[in-house]
């Protein structure tokens, strides 16, 4: 119901939020990975690594904490 334009500022304002919200912390909610984690490492990874490019995921590219985060997360839970 909203314009592509509008999707993807809504989107870019999420992707803010998780970044802001994750900041510097190892995982969402401090140094050990919770439910939230599991949940957001499958939104995030999915954003910033399928070959699907969009504002959202150049947005979500311009968060280094968020890249860090999917790395840490994978390593640690699907280390081969």
């Amino acid at each position: 119901r909203h314009a592509p334009e509008r999707i993807h500022a809504i989107g870019c304002r999420d992707v803010d939020a998780v970044a802001a919200f994750l900041a510097d912390k190892p995982f969402m909610l401090g140094d050990a990975p919770r439910s939230l984690d599991a949940t957001a490492y499958a939104f995030l990874a999915n954003l910033l690594w399928a070959p699907v490019d969009s504002p959202i995921r150049q947005r979500a590219l311009g968060h280094p904490n968020l890249e860090a985060y999917c790395r840490r997360m994978k390593a640690r839970f699907y280390p081969a």
